[in-house]
């Protein structure tokens, strides 16, 4: 990896420690765990068959990475570690071991998994998006797995769906042709990183080169086209998407070169470069981009510079400097940026918080760790996903929820955290047992799910 993604790994672990004196708030106790075993171990399940790993299909494009079996490359030091993801209603995590678990609602398995189950050995880091997951595994190979409506899965195919009848509202999509993956298909090699989207897929590969495909809603992959749509109604009271123009990519397009850190939205995508330059493209209904208007961008905007780390969230961007102030845009509902502002809307960067190393951008909430490796929150807290042990609407301010923490993965209604000594806690709403602790109850405190987790680099 070159020199600014070294600095930029170590800048975003190592560095500072107050937030605004605006921020407040105390830390709830975490004494809730799930139950242990007579050796205090963790209880985690491993009696359901878990997806089994395949090679990519033959035809795959060209721009896919062929499988080779003489491939040893050990990219391990290189890769951008992220040992969890909290996806829709799924959750992943990686134990130092480099074994990958799931639970929830996975992909390949029929039933809900209320506890971890292991998937596979030798992964250093996942992602997962709104219905699809994908993992780098330590010799820098990327497999992919879950929806494929959109092509997200980037080997060349995508589920074909039909319509309903005139005047249903409800009930499933018809399936015309059904290319989901149930198991995990290579994609491509050498990746050292990678951020999944709502229905788009970036990975960046070990020359700087940032790849997309899937959804190309509103321009979010960066290619200079978007995928256009209408609302046409079918009878009364009831419509459906119209696809106008078809620019999805079912396998990985090239966008940029020189990229050292990139995160996928809901329908939007950010992306630093080696240099420090944060460059925005696809859906700006919300201001998310930051370039000062509304209007969804189909290529790459500059935005920033000197910036060190960004998360895309649903409608709204965070994003750190390398003085570790946080700065944040887009749509602020009531607590998203954690200081009230004038608008809703803000499509400029708002500085909110000093001595930030790490963010992850929700939907409508923010979550950042300070220096000191404290985890603050503000925004929407309808399920408990703030985990400050109250269902409490939303907070309009940082609050201070959990010491010694990692980092943080943040689903629609869900989180996910890594302590400093390697434990996992989940808090928020836990249907389809997203939460791992062994019930369907949504949690408002953290509680303890697991251990032995792999540190992000």
């Amino acid at each position: 990896m070159r020199k600014f993604s070294i600095v930029l790994m170590l800048t975003v672990l190592t560095t500072l420690a107050l937030i605004l004196a605006a921020c407040g708030g105390s830390n709830p106790s975490t004494d809730d765990v799930r139950p242990q075993t007579q050796d205090g171990t963790n209880t985690i399940i491993e009696n359901i068959t878990a997806p089994e790993f395949v090679e990519e299909p033959e035809n795959n494009d060209a721009h896919s990475a062929h499988m080779d079996d003489d491939i040893s490359y050990e990219y391990d030091q290189n890769i951008l570690r992220m040992p969890i993801a909290a996806g829709s209603v799924s959750s992943f995590a990686i134990q130092s071991d480099r074994s990958l678990w799931a639970w929830g609602s996975v992909v390949g398995i029929s039933e809900d998994l209320l506890e971890p189950i292991r998937v596979t050995d030798g992964v250093i880091s996942v992602s997962a998006g709104s219905s699809h997951v994908a993992a780098i595994k330590t010799d820098g190979s990327l497999w992919v797995w879950g929806g494929n409506t959109a092509g997200q899965i980037g080997d060349g195919t995508r589920t074909i769906l039909g319509e309903r009848d005139p005047g249903v509202l409800f009930g499933p999509i018809p399936v015309i042709e059904n290319n989901d993956r149930y198991s995990p298909v290579r994609i491509m090699d050498n990746v050292i990183a990678m951020s999944l989207g709502g229905h788009h897929t970036m990975a960046i590969t070990s020359d700087g080169s940032l790849w997309a495909w899937g959804s190309n809603h509103e321009g979010s992959l960066g290619d200079g086209t978007a995928t256009i749509t209408e609302r046409e109604e079918v009878s009364s009271g009831n419509s459906r998407t119209v696809v106008i123009e078809d620019n999805n990519r079912l396998s990985p397009l090239k966008i940029m070169d020189n990229v050292a850190y990139v995160s996928a939205g809901s329908n939007h995508t950010m992306a630093i470069t080696e240099d420090g330059s944060l460059w925005a493209w696809g859906s700006n209904s919300s201001g998310q981009l930051g370039d000062g208007t509304t209007e969804n961008r189909h290529s790459p905007m500059l935005i920033m510079e000197d910036v060190i780390a960004v998360s895309a969230g649903s409608r709204h961007t965070a994003a750190i400097k390398s003085d570790n102030s946080l700065w944040v845009w887009g749509l602020n509902m009531p607590g998203t940026f954690g200081i009230v502002t004038d608008e809703l809307v803000n499509p400029y960067p708002i500085k909110v918080m000093e001595n930030v190393k790490f963010v992850s951008a929700g939907s409508d909430l923010t979550k950042a760790i300070t220096s000191d490796s404290t985890l603050w929150v503000s925004g929407h807290n309808q399920q408990g996903q703030l985990g400050l042990g109250d269902t409490e609407a939303l907070r309009d301010s940082f609050t201070k929820v959990k010491e010694s923490v990692a980092s943080i993965s943040t689903g629609p209604s869900h989180s996910i955290a890594v302590s400093t000594d390697g434990r996992l806690w989940t808090w928020g709403a836990n249907w389809n047992g997203r939460l791992g602790d062994g019930t369907e109850e949504h949690r408002s405190l953290p509680v303890q799910v697991m251990d032995s987790i792999m540190m992000p680099n």
